[in-house]
């Protein structure tokens, strides 16, 4: 007799617990694996991604789609079964926060995917609850002062809390925002308690999403962005904590809508909820303002919410408001205290006019913009008041910003500026790397400075290369002198001036993708090798790159990259057989290098239906196929050098030279 058929519904429950379990298998040990390694390692190795982890990860966020009442009670059964109740040692705190990190991670890829009607409302409350709990009681939980060595697994912890939030909101939003403001009224009796739980309450916001594609999500979204007005609230004292935390949780918070570009702001669609979004933010800014001009002290934080909310205002007010905002800006960059601050502003502003304003506005009037943001740059740039990396990094981001925009301008009155001869270290940097960033976009359909004749500006590309090989030219003068052969004197003189290491490291980046050569007379690849040896570690990595990059971009230069290596080699003192080995090592491994590069080719060529093979690395090589050139290679002058140290007294030389001929043979 035949068993009976089980219902439909057991079937589906029975083939959902085998999915999770068969997940499950993959999970803890994963999991397991990872709170030990962050017990031997406080923590550093959460923070970076393991393969394999990620892959269950990503399985997780589909089983959640499916089956998610099932995953999410075997996740909180392996959270409770981790959950030791040991000693109250920094050891056992170390594997709690270790636990809740992995079972924070799963929960918010679960979140992600899972669909609003997947979980009960006990298990939603229940999210919102650990949430909650960890903000408000992880100084109780593990103290800074009783455990300064967690400190840093706690703030991941802290962390991964809020982009759970942050993911929750998505779909529980009013519920998370009254539970918010529910936990911020509870707190208003003033203890150094209660201030401490409200500004991490605060901070743990900071990933909140607001929903602004349909009408009632705006309107959700404009209630909560008015209530939580930093100014709305008056402790009895230190009012600029709260103000300052509520401040930055705002402009963390509206920052997405404003960096999200043309078609992402104004929604469409949702005009009567847009008019009272803006009717609140308009209400907001215009309160800082006279909160700023009160107190300079609030400039800081200020600043960039009165930004965001501009941006994100009436679309006629932010046009009138635009210039002068700048202009209050270019004030704020003259102050050290306040001048990050202003660039990052300055650059948030700009961007949004050009992405979301800029096809709409006359020319002229961009134009007379960005002559005036970039006139103001360079100024304070050649001033040299703008000493910090951050800055420059800014600076990069202008220029990249202006070129998606009008690659002509940015062309023509930054980069070509910024690389000028009488131009400072910082500026020569801040251009090539802006040049790179803007060539080696993934968007550009053009091969290096080609993007040029793309935009029909292609007269600047004498200019650019010609700048590009006076600043080699100059670099590699200067740092021919600092080899590890040279004298200890030499190499002071030369090294004492940090900027222009890195000055030669940015334009060895550029090597071969904005130039080839550096002219008739010296050869690049007769001129890179040598710095293979500097003396600064930086540029000697920086050498070798180069050397690689033209193995793999440049065909026909590869026998012209060994036979530089080789005479480089040969020129080397015999005092020094550390150098001539690691020389020798370096060519054996441009060679075996050039053997993997020619089998990339015959697996390309063999694809030549499919469209331009587009490297890795965002550089397209097939570019530099020149047709009608044949392919340089002389196995004889490598065959010298291999010979010539197969006599050395040093028994690894003569090993890397038998090496060698062997790869000779091969190739």
């Amino acid at each position: 007799m035949l068993p009976p058929v089980p219902p439909p519904e057991m079937k589906a429950g029975s083939a959902a617990k085998l999915i999770v379990d068969a997940l499950l298998q993959r999970f803890l040990p994963l999991a397991r694996r990872r709170i030990e390694t962050a017990q031997a390692q406080d923590g550093l190795y959460l923070r970076s991604s393991d393969p394999a982890y990620e892959q269950v990860l990503d399985s997780l966020a589909m089983v959640a789609r499916h089956t998610p009442v099932p995953l999410l009670e075997a996740l909180l059964r392996w959270r409770e079964s981790e959950s030791l109740k040991g000693a109250n040692d920094a050891s056992t705190f170390q594997r709690k926060l270790a636990v809740e990190c992995i079972f924070c991670s799963a929960c918010i890829r679960f979140v992600e995917c899972c669909p609003q009607e997947g979980l009960t409302e006990k298990l939603w409350i229940g999210l919102e609850n650990f949430v909650f709990d960890w903000l408000i009681n992880a100084d109780r939980v593990v103290s800074q002062v009783e455990y300064p060595s967690l400190v840093d697994l706690r703030g991941l912890l802290l962390d991964l809390v809020a982009q759970l939030l942050g993911a929750l909101s998505r779909i529980r939003f009013s519920s998370v925002t009254e539970r918010f403001f529910m936990e911020l009224n509870t707190r208003r009796i003033d203890t150094s308690v209660a201030r401490s739980e409200t500004l991490s309450i605060i901070n743990g916001m900071r990933y909140l999403k607001l929903g602004v594609k349909t009408e009632g999500g705006l309107n959700a979204s404009a209630s909560f962005v008015a209530k939580a007005n930093p100014l709305n609230r008056a402790p009895h004292k230190r009012k600029s904590e709260l103000y300052h935390a509520l401040c930055n949780m705002l402009s963390n918070i509206l920052a997405p809508l404003a960096d999200g570009g043309k078609g992402q702001w104004p929604p469409s669609g949702v005009e009567p909820a847009l008019n009272l979004w803006y009717e609140a933010v308009a209400r907001i800014r215009g309160q800082l303002m006279h909160w700023m001009d009160k107190q300079s002290k609030h400039i800081a934080v200020g600043y960039p919410l009165v930004t965001l909310l501009l941006c994100l205002g009436d679309p006629n007010v932010f046009l009138s408001n635009f210039g002068p905002h700048m202009e209050q800006l270019y004030k704020h960059l003259r102050d050290k205290n306040h001048r990050f601050m202003a660039l990052d502003c300055l650059h948030r502003v700009l961007r949004f006019y050009l992405s979301v304003h800029g096809d709409s506005q006359p020319p002229n009037r961009v134009w007379d913009y960005l002559d005036s943001v970039t006139s103001q740059l360079l100024t304070i740039l050649r001033k040299g008041i703008l000493t910090q990396d951050v800055q420059h990094d800014k600076l990069v981001e202008f220029c990249v910003t202006i070129a998606e925009h009008n690659l002509d301008f940015s062309m023509n009155h930054m980069i070509l500026e910024l690389l000028k001869q009488d131009s400072p270290s910082e500026a020569k940097v801040i251009g090539l790397r802006a040049l790179l960033a803007i060539v080696m976009s993934p968007s550009s359909h053009h091969v290096g400075l080609e993007i040029l004749h793309g935009h029909d500006i292609g007269h600047y590309i004498p200019k650019v290369k010609s700048a590009i090989e006076l600043i080699l030219r100059s670099c590699h003068r200067t740092y021919c002198q600092a080899l590890l052969t040279s004298s200890k004197t030499t190499i002071d003189a030369v090294t004492k001036e940090k900027s222009q290491g890195y000055l030669f490291r940015s334009v060895l980046k550029c090597i071969p993708y904005l130039i080839e050569e550096v002219g008739r007379s010296d050869k690049i690849t007769e001129i890179i090798p040598q710095h293979g040896i500097s003396n600064d570690p930086g540029v000697r990595e920086e050498a070798v790159q180069v050397l690689n990059r033209i193995v793999r971009c440049l065909p026909l230069r590869r026998f012209a990259v060994m036979r530089g290596m080789a005479n480089f080699i040969l020129r080397l003192p015999d005092e020094f057989p550390l150098l001539i080995q690691t020389s020798l090592q370096r060519l054996l491994e441009l060679m075996r290098f050039w053997r993997a590069c020619l089998s990339d080719d015959r697996l390309e060529h063999d694809a030549q239906d499919v469209k331009r093979v587009q490297r890795t690395d965002g550089f397209k090589k097939s570019s530099f196929h020149q047709s009608g050139e044949a392919l340089e290679f002389r196995a004889s002058e490598i065959d010298a050098v291999g010979l010539i140290f197969l006599s050395s007294v040093d028994s690894q030389i003569r090993h890397t030279a038998l090496e060698l001929l062997r790869c000779v043979r091969a190739l």
